[in-house]
């Protein structure tokens, strides 16, 4: 990692005018602050630095809303099972909380890759199987009633509202709202976008990412070897191969942020 942001870093200095004008997002907060330090150590005279923040406070920034803590995420869940389900068929918080993560959670995925709530919860009716429900089935014990899961839907768009009402989310509700956001942040926002330690990407990373590129306002720094990126059957590189493959912003390109350290070594 040390290698590859020392790389990034000198790169940024030999092809920005002005480093102010950069935005510069990674994976982690850490990664941030080792980017941030190699940048200091390589810049000699004073200048304002760029912009340099992990991925979940710039979707934090482009979805104008903040992160819900799990504590009150899981509150919320329950006002909106409350809502939805009749009285002599609710259980207690207490049991509630035996499985209110888990909900919470398939939400989050759900959001995080764009799917649309309609089509999948209709195909999770309909098959009238809960262990056809990924990890829901050894959990929600208590609920396997097929009015309980009729109900899904509604409990998914009230904790959804209720939450950006106050302007709250997770991160999946974060990555929704991100996505809408997007043309009127990149009209609003001329600074280039440096993205950079990313491997697999959610659908909305994805499509934020490509926009970025595509309008040649960003860039994109893999941190990965030469070495797993040429050989397809190696599934280090599996995700970055396909990105070349299927983003059309990215055909014709050679990667940026590749190493040669694993050649090296042999």
């Amino acid at each position: 990692m040390n290698n590859f942001l020392n790389y990034v870093a000198n790169k940024v200095i030999e092809t920005a005018s002005n480093l102010n004008d950069l935005k510069l997002i990674l994976p982690s907060n850490r990664a941030s602050l080792f980017l941030r330090d190699a940048l200091v150590q390589k810049i000699e005279k004073q200048i304002i630095s760029p912009t340099i923040i992990s991925v979940s406070e710039f979707i934090e920034e482009l979805s104008d809303i903040k992160r819900v803590n799990s504590t009150q995420a899981v509150f919320e869940m329950y006002y909106s099972y409350c809502e939805n389900i009749s009285k002599r068929k609710q259980e207690s918080f207490d049991e509630f909380m035996g499985w209110a993560n888990i909900l919470i959670n398939d939400f989050n995925i759900i959001d995080s890759y764009l799917v649309e709530p309609k089509i999948i919860f209709s195909n999770m009716i309909s098959a009238q199987r809960i262990k056809e429900w990924g990890s829901l089935n050894s959990s929600i014990e208590l609920n396997k009633s097929n009015g309980f899961w009729e109900k899904i839907p509604k409990i998914y768009k009230s904790f959804s509202k209720s939450l950006i009402k106050k302007g709250l989310g997770t991160h999946g509700i974060q990555f929704r709202e991100s996505i809408k956001n997007l043309e009127l942040y990149m009209s609003e926002n001329t600074k280039p976008h440096y993205f950079i330690g990313f491997n697999m990407l959610n659908k909305a990373e994805s499509i934020i990412i490509q926009e970025f590129i595509s309008q040649d306002r960003g860039k994109v720094f893999w941190d990965l070897d030469y070495e797993f990126f040429n050989d397809n059957k190696h599934s280090a590189g599996k995700h970055i191969r396909s990105y070349y493959k299927d983003w059309k912003c990215l055909r014709d390109k050679k990667p940026e942020g590749l190493s040669s350290n694993f050649e090296k070594e042999k």
